[in-house]
């Protein structure tokens, strides 16, 4: 197995190489058609009765950091534990079926890293984010079918490429 190099002209990007068969491989004491995949999403069936509490407790988290954030002032700690609270729902949304409320945190930590780079942030848009993932979550906007949480996310995603635009 080799590794793939990707030449970007000014720097090159090194892919190790990641065969994930190798980890999935059977034991030899697994049945002789053991599936490590589907034994995979067995348990993560299994386990998707907890998605809704899980995800709820991740915007908890995120509303909590943010109202610690709007108390103490948008310091560089209480930025970095928003972030953290935003970056775990862009992460986990999609696997607890809120994918709305992941691309949502997505935006917010787009902005706040843009914060952290010296920029001044707007505390109303860092609370419509707060309160888009809350709401999305809430009223359990989980796919396209739901127009207002396309139509929130597109809207504060346009709105925050403009400022990260316009104050770069």
């Amino acid at each position: 197995m080799t590794q793939e190099i990707e030449d970007k002209g000014t720097h090159q990007i090194i892919k190790p190489p990641n065969d994930l068969r190798q980890k999935t491989k059977p034991s030899r004491s697994s049945p002789p058609n053991f599936d490590p995949i589907a034994k995979a999403e067995q348990a993560l069936h299994q386990m998707s009765g907890n998605f809704t509490l899980w995800i709820e407790e991740e915007v908890a988290a995120l509303v909590k950091a943010w109202s610690v954030a709007r108390e103490a002032g948008l310091s560089t700690d209480s930025m970095d534990d928003l972030f953290r609270a935003a970056i775990d729902i862009k992460g986990q949304a999609e696997t607890f079926g809120y994918p709305i409320a992941g691309s949502i945190a997505d935006s917010l930590c787009r902005l706040v890293e843009h914060g952290q780079e010296g920029n001044q942030l707007p505390e109303p848009l860092l609370d419509q984010h707060v309160q888009a993932v809350r709401a999305v979550v809430r009223e359990r906007a989980k796919g396209d079918d739901s127009q207002i949480a396309l139509s929130l996310l597109h809207n504060l995603t346009d709105v925050t490429n403009d400022y990260i635009a316009q104050s770069a």
